[in-house]
């Protein structure tokens, strides 16, 4: 009876100990997320060439709508030393519209056999197929991590596919990164690829202004363009929300001048979302409104084709700006700079006065005040 009791403790305690180990694994994969959640992930190891399943996006409007994807292969080590996963997708104006992986499509969940295995993030200038990256969604989860190093992005060498690809008629047995958003294509058979373009909606801003503006932003492959200043939808407000698929913006500047860049929401956990699937800025900790967003439509371009949308609401707060997402929380507001800006029109014999709120970070707060 004794020997009994003890096998039967011994086992309870190995059980006991796998179930920590477990526990602790479980953790470190998926930081932030509960056991239950983790049921909906696929991780980039389970991920193989051909595979194929759906992503989520907005393409007018507040409507969440399908497009097509296939897996074509896993780039070990590309992105700061974490993994991308190479895909082609289809459907919708993607094809319709030979529009092909449009800016504002940054964030947008993908997912295989219902599982989502990260967001769409990269993609090629001039591309002949709709071919892209996908962020993992493990790597944009320690965005929720309070722990995470502040450190400056940066990316690995060229990576070899498993097998060369066709491109546009050309063979391709590389996949490169160009952060600096240049026109490389492909070059020794090599295809670069960059983070999909962020247009910034201004409104309220003269032409002039906004070249200014373009300047500021250039080192962050930003790219500011005159939007709409709201919705013109009427109900748009009641059909937004910040679902996986949804429109979300991260602004740098509210009222009667509004700055906004506008991509897609790819996981929300509660109060908590990540979006984006690379940096807007790549600049750490930051404290900027999140907004809902309406996409007025499409812009189809040989270079890059993108989405012209406007913020609707802001619901909260962007608090990360990492190399793989952007992270946010809902409810809190941003604590941003008051700014009043007085003008006098001697020529027109007019006034005018400005009320803006913007972001308060110290490589951005001064250039946008001055500008």
């Amino acid at each position: 009876m004794k020997d009994n009791r003890r096998s039967t403790a011994f086992v309870a305690v190995w059980v006991l100990i796998l179930v920590i180990f477990a526990q602790a694994a479980f953790a470190a994969y998926w930081p932030n997320v509960s056991p239950e959640d983790a049921k909906k992930l696929m991780p980039v190891s389970e991920v193989k060439r051909g595979m194929k399943g759906y992503g989520l996006t907005v393409f007018q409007g507040t409507k969440i709508e399908k497009f097509d994807v296939e897996v074509l292969g896993v780039l070990k080590k590309i992105n700061t030393g974490r993994d991308l996963i190479m895909v082609r997708v289809g459907g919708g104006p993607i094809t319709s519209r030979q529009a092909g992986i449009l800016s504002g499509m940054s964030g947008s969940p993908v997912y295989i056999n219902g599982k989502l295995i990260g967001a769409i993030s990269y993609g090629a200038p001039f591309a002949k197929e709709p071919v892209g990256m996908v962020t993992p969604i493990a790597d944009m989860l320690e965005a929720w991590d309070p722990n995470l190093p502040k450190r400056a992005s940066g990316y690995s060498s060229p990576e070899p596919l498993e097998e060369p690809i066709k491109i546009g008629g050309k063979s391709v047995s590389k996949i490169g990164i160009d952060p600096a958003g240049g026109t490389r294509g492909v070059e020794n058979g090599t295809l670069y690829m960059q983070p999909l373009m962020m247009n910034l909606m201004v409104s309220g801003m003269s032409q002039r202004g906004i070249d200014r503006l373009a300047d500021i932003l250039k080192p962050f492959n930003i790219r500011p363009i005159a939007g709409p200043g709201g919705a013109s939808d009427p109900d748009a407000k009641v059909g937004a929300g910040l679902q996986p698929g949804a429109a979300v913006g991260m602004g740098l500047a509210t009222g009667d001048i509004d700055l906004t860049a506008i991509g897609t929401v790819t996981y929300r956990r509660g109060d908590r979302i990540v979006a984006f699937g690379h940096p807007m800025l790549g600049i750490g900790a930051i404290d900027a409104p999140m907004t809902t967003a309406y996409i007025a439509d499409i812009i189809s371009n040989y270079q890059v084709s993108s989405k012209l949308g406007a913020p609707i609401q802001t619901v909260g707060r962007i608090f990360q700006d990492r190399p793989w997402c952007i992270a946010g929380a809902m409810g809190a507001m941003p604590k941003m700079i008051p700014v009043t800006i007085s003008v006098n029109d001697e020529a027109f014999k007019r006034d005018r006065v400005y009320h803006v709120k913007v972001i308060n970070h110290p490589m951005l707060a001064a250039r946008l005040i001055a500008m």
